[in-house]
């Protein structure tokens, strides 16, 4: 009973409490008409009441409560049949000569009539019963099927206005964020035009950087989902040389597999573990370089960024950049990518996977 919810423990005991009053209505009345009529005999009478009301209530339940079915008919013309038997039975060969003779008396004359009318009268009023009870219980189970429908189809409409106020919210956070960038890189394409060939270095790396501010713009819209590989590790090519200073020197350890071709990624994945990297590690220790690593095998993309960890980083790490990552890895790949940080050692590593 203690397993049982506190709904179900109230239903149990309402029936229990109308089961007690039935029987003493039952005595009541019997008694009388018949002042003859023994408490003893509850004894038999309510269990009988007992079995052909759930009996039949149960039938009605596992074969109707959907759908009419001949099975249904054929159980209860069998339960029928087997309690007229086991009645028959207790009646004239378990209880004459007992307390609970239910033929002495009354039925002294005309005992197998008698047995048979009121057997007929008890499978007829507890079947109605039992039908009764089933009719509203399933009444009560529909109507809480179809609030339970409602109230999930009334989630999943809130969920998808949700999820569409969260896209215009993004979207007006997005377009807000491109003025600034694209503001500069029209700024650095008019620098670039103004150095012209008076200094040539400076103008290839405002080049770079023009390209790579373009790209990073271009991640943020809807069409850039994902780009190609080869793309990705190209610009990571070119963010490398833009960040190396000669007072800061970059010292960088590459190991790419030849064949990227004919795979994608989401742009700037690659750029924001170097990112990292050269945020919050060692990048000017010959001994320590940054270590990327990309590797293809069975479709299956890995790329990892190893760096020494600096005692004290550029700044305060809020984690924001890998958080995205991951976001946008989930919502494109699902459950086919990962991205996963740890340190080893001295070292902390950024290790990427991607299953095509």
């Amino acid at each position: 009973m203690n397993g049982l919810k506190p709904e179900k423990m109230r239903i149990y005991g309402y029936h229990v409490l109308f089961w007690l009053l039935y029987s003493v209505y039952f005595y009541g009345i019997n008694k009388l008409d018949n002042s003859n009529f023994s408490a003893y005999w509850l004894v038999v009478y309510v269990p009988g009441f007992l079995l052909i009301f759930y009996s039949v209530y149960g039938i009605l339940w596992a074969n109707f409560a959907q759908r009419f079915t001949w099975r249904g008919v054929v159980y209860l013309a069998l339960f029928y049949f087997i309690f007229a038997l086991l009645a028959t039975l207790i009646t004239f060969a378990v209880l004459p000569g007992t307390s609970l003779d239910l033929t002495a008396e009354a039925w002294k004359a005309h005992s197998f009539s008698g047995f048979l009318q009121t057997l007929i009268v008890l499978l007829s009023n507890y079947s109605v019963f039992a039908v009764a009870y089933f009719w509203l219980r399933r009444s009560i189970a529909n109507a809480q099927a179809k609030q339970a429908e409602a109230e999930q189809k009334a989630h999943a409409l809130q969920q998808l206005l949700d999820s569409e106020l969260e896209k215009q919210q993004l979207e007006y956070r997005s377009l807000s964020q491109q003025v600034s960038p694209h503001f500069l890189a029209n700024l650095v394409s008019s620098w670039q035009g103004q150095l012209g060939t008076a200094h040539e270095g400076l103008a290839a790396s405002m080049e770079n950087m023009h390209a790579l501010m373009v790209y990073h713009m271009e991640a943020k819209e809807q069409e850039h989902v994902v780009v190609s590989l080869r793309r990705e590790v190209g610009f990571l090519r070119v963010y490398t040389e833009l960040i190396r200073q000669p007072a800061r020197p970059l010292y960088v350890e590459w190991e790419v597999a030849e064949e990227i071709a004919g795979y994608n990624i989401p742009p700037t994945a690659l750029i924001t573990l170097l990112e990292n990297a050269c945020k919050y590690g060692v990048t000017n220790d010959p001994a320590n370089p940054v270590r990327l690593c990309l590797t293809l095998e069975r479709k299956v993309m890995r790329f990892s960024c190893r760096n020494r960890i600096r005692e004290e980083p550029n700044g305060e790490s809020h984690g924001v950049g890998l958080a995205n990552l991951r976001r946008r890895l989930q919502i494109k790949y699902d459950q086919r990518a990962s991205l996963q940080t740890f340190r080893e050692g001295k070292d902390f590593v950024a290790q990427l996977t991607i299953a095509y």
